[in-house]
């Protein structure tokens, strides 16, 4: 036991080392690399526990686990080493959203054990020194003591516990991320012109297309979209995760979809390229000049801070799209509704488009109380939930008011202001999703 602790001791050093090393060589792309020896010491903490158990199994089995334990750690220590030599537009794609995903599960799975075990190891060391002092007091010699089994029940308990998520998430990806579900409302809006009775609003949000499992996953998509018959079809962001071209893949697809009303479109977050490197200024408004002109081949109108009017002489309704505007972290403030609601203010039924929101929440009900719904996503329900009819609960519930389904606050003159937000299609970071299905909303107007 001491020669393995002082080995890994010996590692970590090794590693810390090669950290101010690399920082003098490399000084832009080694900002991860300190999770990166946490994650050594984390996994090395865990294999001390797990290694005697797997010292009694029969070989073959042995280096099969220890492969499977280890193959986290090896792809990251390889995205590490490859971030250092290959840009970073180049490595984006699909197999490596997958790989990396596959990790992140694989590492939070393997948080629940580790957590026991330190609860193990803190009241050993709490008995330990407990033990140690009564003996000083006394003037004793210490005596081995055999572990007590409730260690060995912590133990087991973590690692099972540990393995029932693992189990989740690994369901989560094969399975439920493609597991499409239609929810269908009906949008009471008092004012709403005749003509616009029974008018079908399909709305899809974050497609995430460099994420994007299949082919065969989209032309799915594209069939439920069509099979619901719309009149008019929304889109509230998130085309991309980062660039333009992983969108190019499925444009064929894209461009099935067609209402007679048309196709609206937002921008999102990840569709400004603001969370990868560019090597110019020009190169990431290059990206961005064609991802809309992506959209115009599409024959989908995005809308940024803009409207669209629509109806005649018996009444009209405004479809209004503003660019992406977030409360929380680094997302961008780009929304300016004033200038997206120039021409439509004497509109009876005002829609819009918001891919945040907490624009809605901060901006919206607080200015603007003459928009009766409002479209959103962005939140992908955390792709962690329990979402049933009876209980809706997520992580996202410490930081977000809002953050899945419908919502509605009332003005001071008892107007309605609706918000919707869509659970997305697709999905980041994790390639997967646990108790909150990707959607597609069917909306009717009354």
């Amino acid at each position: 036991m001491k020669r393995r602790l002082i080995l890994y001791g010996f590692l970590i050093i090794i590693l810390v080392g090669l950290y101010f090393i690399l920082m003098q060589v490399f000084p832009k792309s080694v900002t991860y690399y300190p999770v990166f020896i946490f994650l050594v010491v984390f996994d090395l903490y865990l294999w001390s526990s797990l290694s005697r158990s797997l010292s009694r199994l029969r070989t073959s089995w042995r280096y099969l686990l220890t492969l499977l334990y280890w193959a986290p750690f090896i792809i990251l220590a390889g995205y590490l080493i490859l971030t250092l030599f290959v840009e970073q537009q180049e490595m984006i794609s699909r197999t490596a959203s997958y790989l990396l995903g596959v990790a992140f599960i694989v590492y939070i799975s393997k948080l629940i054990p580790v957590v026991f075990l330190l609860i193990n190891d803190v009241i050993r060391l709490f008995r330990w020194a407990v033990t140690r002092l009564i003996l000083l007091i006394r003037r004793e010699k210490p005596v081995l003591h055999r572990r007590k089994a409730r260690f060995r029940f912590l133990q087991t308990t973590g690692l099972s516990l540990g393995a029932v998520l693992l189990l989740l998430f690994v369901t989560g990806i094969t399975f439920w991320a493609t597991d499409y579900k239609v929810r269908e409302y009906q949008l009471k809006l008092p004012a709403l012109p005749s003509p616009f009775k029974g008018f079908r609003i399909v709305q899809f949000s974050d497609v995430h297309t460099g994420s994007w499992p299949s082919d065969r996953s989209m032309k799915k998509v594209v069939g439920i979209i069509k099979n619901l018959h719309p009149d008019m079809i929304f889109f509230t962001g998130d085309m991309v995760n980062n660039i333009t071209e992983e969108a190019y893949r499925y444009e064929p697809f894209f461009k099935e979809i067609k209402a007679p009303y048309g196709v609206f479109a937002i921008l999102g977050n990840h569709d400004y390229g603001d969370y990868i490197t560019w090597d110019s200024p020009e190169a990431k408004a290059k990206n961005f000049d064609d991802l809309v002109t992506m959209y115009r081949r599409l024959g989908w109108r995005l809308l940024r801070n803009e409207n669209v009017v629509i109806g005649g002489d018996k009444g009209r309704i405004a479809i209004i799209g503003v660019e992406n505007w977030g409360n929380y972290g680094r997302f961008p403030k780009r929304a300016d509704m004033k200038k997206a609601l120039e021409g439509a203010d004497s509109v009876a039924v005002k829609l819009l488009l918001s891919h945040d929101p907490t624009y809605w929440q901060y901006i919206v009900t607080k200015e603007y109380p003459d928009i009766d719904v409002t479209f959103s996503g962005h939140t992908h329900g955390f792709q962690f939930a329990i979402d049933t009819k009876g209980v809706e609960w997520s992580p996202l519930d410490f930081l977000y008011s809002y953050w899945i389904g419908m919502y509605t606050v009332h003005t001071p003159d008892d107007h309605s202001q609706i918000l919707y937000i869509n659970r997305g299609l697709g999905n980041i970071g994790f390639p997967g999703r646990v108790g909150v299905r990707p959607e597609i909303t069917l909306f009717e107007l009354r």
